[in-house]
């Protein structure tokens, strides 16, 4: 690991067995790896927000929420998460306090819907990603590209370059990618610095 100033570049912390934040083995290109290490470096104590796995019920209220999120199209109201964990509203209510703080989800400013949950956002953004035949859109490119992989299915995600103004519409087979996507190359790389 290289040291850039207080931030240790491909520093990650695994948050629930088999998930670390953030992934560096899926970054292929320097491009990429720039674009994450700039999210990291831009958003002080990232990594100390994610420095402890998270508990029994804070890994089931988070699964949770992805889960209903790809299956609904939009973000899953608190009522449903509990029904569907089987933990009380007030509790769930707190749970979801607490991933907003390790910057795994965001609630709106009435703390009472859920407005981000990491890769999606109910904010307008450039970076659309096509699911199981529903449209979301993706916090940021390099979000855009993990869904594929995190659902273990095919998605087409469509954006724009930043710099060039160009439609990017790479394909994601089974989480594996395609050549292009994987690899990140070319006008793939405009995609990821817009995380920077």
């Amino acid at each position: 690991m290289e040291s850039q100033g207080s931030t240790v570049v491909g520093s990650t912390v695994e948050i629930r067995p088999t998930v670390f934040r953030p992934d560096w083995s899926a970054i292929t290109t320097a491009a990429a790896r720039e674009a994450l290490q700039g999210r990291v470096t831009a958003r002080g104590g990232l990594l100390e927000q994610w420095s402890h796995p998270l508990g029994a019920d804070e890994d089931l209220i988070w699964r949770t929420i992805l889960r209903l999120y790809g299956e609904l199209g939009h973000p899953p109201a608190t009522s449903l998460i509990a029904a569907e964990t089987g933990i009380a509203v007030d509790r769930a209510q707190a749970l979801l306090d607490k991933l907003g703080k390790r910057d795994l989800i965001d609630l709106d400013q009435a703390r009472e819907r859920i407005h981000v949950a990491y890769p999606f956002t109910e904010s307008a953004t450039v970076h659309g990603v096509d699911l199981n035949g529903r449209a979301f859109l993706a916090a940021c490119a390099v979000d855009a590209l993990g869904v594929a992989e995190m659902y273990g299915t095919d998605t087409t995600i469509s954006s724009q370059c930043h710099y060039c103004g160009s439609s990017i519409h790479p394909h994601k087979h089974d989480g594996k990618g395609s050549c292009a996507a994987q690899r990140l190359s070319g006008k793939h790389d405009h995609l990821v610095r817009l995380c920077l």
